[in-house]
């Protein structure tokens, strides 16, 4: 399975995004804090399955207004491979964003089914070795993996193209825009 994976776009330009519209996959998976502009741009431009989480810059409705399903706290099977979405960050600061205690990520992921494969806006807690309150990680990743063994967690929110292990997980960290192969889970950045 081939998916696009597609986060963080603080800095984009229609011409890079029109990069994706002769690209072979079979869904796109959107990592939050991506703007409104992008996310129309996208939804025109891809014609397979679409949905995504929300990130730690984004609004309560980014994804809604579009008319692009959040699959956090949900699941999706395409190719007979079960997809789950766990959407924000921890929180680090005040305000109406997609953001969580770690007390709030670990119920959060005890409602998030099981699946093969676990997209979200952040990742599991120290996994990316950062521990300024903005980047440390959800500790209730770190439980879902535990727990559900996925067998792939692909993020973005780190700004940095990465491959990390957590248990028997494979961590990709998306930056802007990449085609993940699963189950080998590997990365080919397009932009």
């Amino acid at each position: 399975m081939i998916i696009l994976a597609i986060a963080d776009l603080h800095d984009w330009s229609a011409d890079e995004l029109e990069l994706i519209r002769d690209l072979d996959f079979d869904c796109c998976c959107l990592l939050g804090d991506i703007p409104n502009v992008a996310l129309e741009i996208i939804k025109r431009l891809v014609r397979k399955p679409l949905f995504g989480v929300l990130g730690n810059h984004d609004e309560p409705s980014t994804l809604s207004r579009c008319g692009i399903p959040n699959l956090n706290g949900e699941s999706v099977t395409i190719n007979g491979v079960t997809i789950a979405g766990f959407g924000g960050s921890h929180r680090y600061k005040n305000g109406d964003y997609p953001m969580l205690t770690q007390k709030e990520s670990i119920a959060a992921a005890k409602l998030c089914p099981k699946a093969d494969i676990l997209i979200s806006h952040d990742t599991a807690f120290h996994v990316m070795n950062r521990l300024d309150n903005a980047h440390c990680g959800l500790k209730g990743i770190a439980k879902y993996i535990s727990r559900n063994k996925p067998k792939l967690n692909i993020c973005g929110h780190y700004h940095e193209n990465t491959h990390r292990k957590y248990k028997h997980c494979d961590i990709l960290c998306v930056y802007r825009c990449a085609l993940v192969t699963f189950p080998e889970n590997t990365v080919k950045v397009i932009f």
